[in-house]
């Protein structure tokens, strides 16, 4: 059951990027390429920086940002963060949390002035996205991994589809935007295999926007762990394999194995899940014909730091699914 839990674990959380970063990715060559010349390591990173903004951190509660790009094989640079999550390992409050960052956000980054969240990423690869995190949320992140996950629609496509009920409009949205398999779907509880989910949860053109496509991963990402729960530990491995070939991280073994532990052992617990900016924590606006959100740093590091430091219940994460509607 141990090993299960582990695999299960790790599948949940780096799915939890896999779904916000495809955009027709080929390959993230690349990208793994581009970052690992830059031999970034986020606790060298720590001695430059925490002090510099003030970082909250606790010796119990590890934040390990996940990164999910749109990176295309024969692109050159970065790519952009497509998929911005922090999960944070929380054994002083014995919790899981996920927070994603909206990648609209529109914030200060370090050196370049105002831009959206994302964009830091594509400027400066995984350096400059911690910086500008540091800055306007004030949170030590502890290790960091960024992957490509193309191998989702095969691995949908492998335990059978994931189930989720679509509103009328997000039926019709794909029925009218998609040339694939895309747009056979309907209304109501819906089986939908890889190349339907992807294309689900890429909707953002709703009233919710980018809140929308957050609530519509969860969704898929809860189906994908209830449909994991079915699997042998075996087909697990093969299926973690494919997620991971194409990772790049500054996480050595010793302390991936220190940390699935933790992981395993806090797994029994429901998984907290919150998107940031919150209502309150930005104003929306339209800046080139495109929405972006522009925020408070203040209450941006009030709002992160209380989640992901206190213990959370369950009542207080915002509902958000009644807006994606």
């Amino acid at each position: 059951m141990k090993k299960f839990l582990t695999f299960l674990v790790v599948l949940l959380f780096v799915a939890a990027i896999g779904f916000g970063v495809y955009k027709g990715v080929a390959h993230n060559r690349a990208v793994k390429e581009a970052n690992a010349r830059m031999g970034v390591s986020f606790e060298d990173m720590n001695e430059k920086i925490a002090s510099e903004y003030g970082l909250k951190s606790d010796e119990k509660i590890k934040n390990v940002l996940l990164v999910g790009t749109d990176k295309r094989g024969a692109e050159s640079g970065y790519g952009r963060a497509d998929a911005i999550i922090i999960a944070t390992i929380d054994q002083k409050n014995a919790q899981l949390k996920l927070t994603n960052l909206i990648e609209d956000c529109y914030l200060e980054i370090p050196g370049y002035g105002e831009n959206k969240l994302s964009m830091a990423y594509s400027i400066g690869g995984i350096s400059l996205l911690y910086e500008t995190i540091a800055m306007n949320f004030g949170v030590q992140l502890d290790n960091y991994a960024v992957l490509q996950f193309n191998s989702l629609v095969s691995i949908i496509d492998e335990i059978g589809g994931v189930v989720v009920e679509l509103s009328d409009f997000e039926a019709a949205y794909m029925q009218q935007n998609y040339s694939n398999s895309a747009n056979e779907v309907q209304s109501g509880k819906f089986i939908m295999n890889g190349t339907q989910a992807l294309a689900y949860v890429r909707i953002k053109q709703d009233a919710a926007g980018e809140f929308g496509r957050a609530v519509r991963l969860r969704k898929v990402i809860k189906s994908l762990y209830s449909d994991l729960t079915l699997k042998e530990v075996n087909s697990l491995k093969e299926l973690i394999s494919n997620i991971l070939k194409d990772t790049v991280t500054d996480i050595d073994s010793d302390d991936m194995r220190t940390m699935l532990a933790s992981v395993v052992a806090l797994s029994t617990e429901p998984l907290k899940e919150k998107t940031i900016p919150e209502e309150g924590m930005y104003q929306s606006t339209v800046m080139e014909g495109q929405t972006v959100y522009v925020t408070d740093s203040d209450k941006l590091k009030e709002g992160v730091t209380d989640y992901i430091y206190n213990p959370v219940e369950s009542s207080a994460i915002a509902d958000t699914e009644a807006e994606a509607e």
